[in-house]
């Protein structure tokens, strides 16, 4: 999903249409696009959690 609503981004299509076209929500869209913007490849592999897997 992350790399679809990058993907979609990159199209030039606007966060809105994103999140209605992959049943996400705005702010999921925002997320993404604003982690993707920052780090670029690296920020859509799952980041460390804390805890048992």
């Amino acid at each position: 999903m992350r790399s679809r609503i990058v993907l979609a981004c990159a199209e030039g299509l606007p966060n809105a249409r994103v999140a209605d076209d992959l049943g996400v929500s705005r702010e999921t869209v925002r997320k993404w696009r604003a982690r993707f913007a920052a780090n670029r490849l690296e920020s859509l592999a799952d980041r460390p959690r804390s805890g048992p897997p």
